[in-house]
C-alpha cells in the first residue's frame, strides 16, 4: 500500500458533518481491504472513506467526481486512520469547475490528457492581460477560496476580496473558454483592506507661483512681398481680417510663420483691399533698393503698431481701425521661397527687425498690443493640493470598504423613525441580493457628505446674519444670550460634525 494514494470522491454527505468523503480508488488499484470485513459506509471500519488532513478551517469539501490525495498514515491497518487532501489541481483560482481529468494534467496519471495553457509568460506578466493582481504577487501570501474570493496579506497589509473574478454567468463563450485556465478579473469586486505606512501623511494645500504668456485670438495677420528680391521697386502689403474662428489656428501662441501659408483659401480671414479679391494687395510702396525696402518695411510695421489701419499708406476709406492688435507679420510664401533660392539675399529677413518690438526675428513676428508689443509673462499664485510627510516616524493606518452598496448595520439601532430592517426575516448564512435590496435598502437612511452640510450650514449663518429688511437694521447681537451660542457652535462646527480619519464617497 502507498503512503500516499490518489482517489476520486463518491460521496460528501458526511453525516456526521466533518467534513469526510468517500472515494474509489483511481486506476486498476483496488484496496487489500476490500471485502476484508464488513463494514457500513461512513462507519469507522469503512476503507474507502477519509477525513481531511488539513484543519476543518483551512479544508475544502471537494465535489464528487474530483480526485483527492489519499495519506495513510498507518500502512499496517489500512481500515482507518486514512485523511485525504483535496487535489491536485490544475488551477488556482476556480476549483469547483476541475474534473478528475483535469486535476491528473501533472500526475502520471495525466500523460493523455491534454495540457492546459500558461497563466504567466516567462518574464512573470499574466499571459492575458485582464488577469492581472487576480492573484498573490510572489513576495506576499494568499488563502483562496473556490472561486472569486481570496485574502491577500501583503507586507503591513491584508485585504479581503469579493467577487473578483469574472462571473460565469456574464461571461461571453471565449471569456468562458479562457476562464477554465485563466483567473480574468471581472470589472468590479467588493473588498475590505487594512493597510498600514510607515510614514504620516497628508494632502495639504499649498500656493505656487505660476508663470505663462497670455495669449489671444490674432485680429490680423499682415504679409509682405516684393516685386523683386535683388532689385526690388515695390512692397506690397496684404492684411488679412480674422473673423470668429472655432479652434485655435490663430492664437497668439499657435500661429507661426509657416503656419497656414495660404490664407486665400480660409473662410474666416478676410483680405482687406479696395475690389474684394483675394489678390489685390491692402496697399503698395514705392523703394529703390534692397536695403530701402527692408528699411521701409520696418518703418510700416511701427506705423501699424501706432496708428493701425489709419496709416497714411492705406487708401482704403471703409472698417478702418486704429489699434489693430494682436496682429502677426510675416513675409509672403513666395517671398520666402525666392529668398531661400538666392544666395546673394539670404540675409534679408535678417534685418527686418523693426525698432518698436524688439523680440522678432527672421522677418516675422507678433505684436502683442499697443502698449506691449511683446506678451508678458504673467505671474499668478494658485492653490495646489500635495502629498506631504507630516512625520517620518509616525506610522499611518488605513482602512477602506469598496463595494456598490456599503451598509452600516446595527441590530440595536437608535430610533430614528418607523424604518426598521427585519433582521429576522434575513439569510442567516449570507445576506442575499434579494434581502439586500427588497429588506436592508428600504429601512436604512443615507449617510451624509459632511463637507457639503458644513458648507450649507456656514452659508445660511452668513445669511442670517446680515440680512435685514429696510429701513431696518441688521439686528443687534450684544448682550444676545441666543446669538452667542449660535457663534460658538459654528466655530466649533466643523469639527463637532466631521470626522476627517472616517472617510465615505
Amino acid at each position: 500500500m502507498k503512503l500516499v494514494n490518489l482517489g476520486i470522491v463518491t460521496d460528501n454527505i458526511d453525516p456526521k458533518g466533518i467534513g469526510r468523503v468517500r472515494y474509489k480508488v483511481l486506476g486498476n488499484q483496488t484496496s487489500p481491504s476490500q471485502g476484508a470485513a464488513a463494514f457500513e459506509e461512513w462507519e469507522p471500519l469503512d476503507p474507502f472513506c477519509a477525513s481531511p488532513f488539513l484543519p476543518n478551517n483551512l479544508n475544502f469539501i471537494p465535489t464528487v467526481g474530483q480526485t483527492i490525495k489519499i495519506v495513510q498514515y498507518d500502512l499496517e491497518n489500512d481500515l482507518m486512520n486514512q485523511e485525504y487532501i483535496p487535489g491536485p489541481f490544475t488551477t488556482i483560482h476556480d476549483w469547483n469547475s476541475q474534473s478528475n481529468s483535469g486535476q491528473l494534467e501533472n500526475t502520471s496519471f495525466g500523460v493523455t490528457v491534454k495540457q492546459t495553457g500558461n497563466i504567466f509568460n516567462g518574464n512573470g506578466t499574466y499571459v492575458k492581460s485582464n488577469a492581472k493582481n487576480s492573484l498573490a504577487k510572489h513576495e506576499d501570501s494568499a488563502i483562496y477560496g473556490k472561486y472569486g474570493s481570496d485574502v491577500l496579506f501583503t507586507e503591513n497589509g491584508v485585504s479581503l476580496r469579493g467577487g473578483k473574478l469574472l462571473s460565469k454567468d456574464s461571461a461571453n463563450t471565449r471569456e468562458r473558454s479562457d476562464l477554465i485556465t485563466h483567473p480574468l478579473r471581472g470589472k468590479k469586486q467588493a473588498t475590505l483592506s487594512l493597510k498600514k505606512f510607515s510614514s504620516k501623511q497628508e494632502f495639504k494645500e499649498e500656493k505656487e507661483i505660476v508663470v505663462s504668456i497670455p495669449t489671444n485670438k490674432l485680429n490680423y495677420v499682415i504679409e509682405y512681398d516684393l516685386d523683386d528680391v535683388t532689385n526690388p521697386t515695390k512692397v506690397s502689403w496684404y492684411i488679412y481680417h480674422v473673423r470668429e474662428v472655432f479652434g485655435d489656428s490663430f492664437a497668439t501662441n499657435v500661429f507661426t510663420s509657416s503656419h497656414m501659408p495660404d490664407l486665400t483659401s480660409i473662410e474666416s480671414v478676410t483680405l482687406i483691399n479696395e475690389d474684394n479679391t483675394t489678390t489685390t494687395p491692402t496697399f503698395v510702396q514705392t523703394v529703390d533698393s534692397k536695403k530701402g525696402a527692408y528699411i521701409k518695411i520696418r518703418k510700416t510695421l511701427c506705423d501699424l503698431h501706432d496708428d493701425g489701419l489709419k496709416i497714411k499708406d492705406i487708401k482704403i476709406t471703409t472698417d478702418r481701425s486704429k489699434y489693430i492688435h494682436p496682429f502677426y507679420f510675416r513675409p509672403r510664401q513666395s517671398l520666402v521661397s525666392i529668398i531661400n533660392s538666392t544666395p546673394s539675399v539670404s540675409d534679408f529677413l535678417d534685418n527686418i527687425k523693426p525698432s518698436c518690438n524688439t523680440s522678432v526675428s527672421e522677418g516675422s513676428g507678433l505684436f502683442w498690443s499697443i502698449s506691449e508689443p511683446s506678451p508678458k509673462p504673467k505671474s499668478e499664485e494658485r492653490k495646489i493640493t500635495v502629498l506631504k510627510t507630516i512625520s517620518s516616524s509616525a506610522e499611518q493606518s488605513f482602512g477602506t470598504l469598496v463595494s456598490d452598496k456599503i451598509y452600516l448595520l446595527s441590530t440595536d439601532a437608535n430610533e430614528v423613525g418607523s424604518k426598521t430592517v427585519p433582521f429576522d426575516k434575513l439569510d442567516t448564512y449570507e445576506y442575499t441580493q434579494e434581502d439586500l435590496l427588497t429588506r436592508i435598502e428600504p429601512n436604512t437612511y443615507a449617510t451624509v457628505r459632511g463637507e457639503t452640510l458644513l458648507a450649507f450650514l456656514d452659508q445660511l449663518y452668513v445669511v442670517m446674519a446680515g440680512h435685514a429688511h429696510q429701513p431696518t437694521k441688521p439686528m443687534v447681537k450684544e448682550a444676545y444670550g441666543d446669538w452667542k451660542k449660535l457663534e460658538v457652535l459654528r466655530n466649533t462646527l466643523k469639527n463637532d460634525i466631521l470626522n476627517k480619519s472616517i472617510r465615505i464617497n
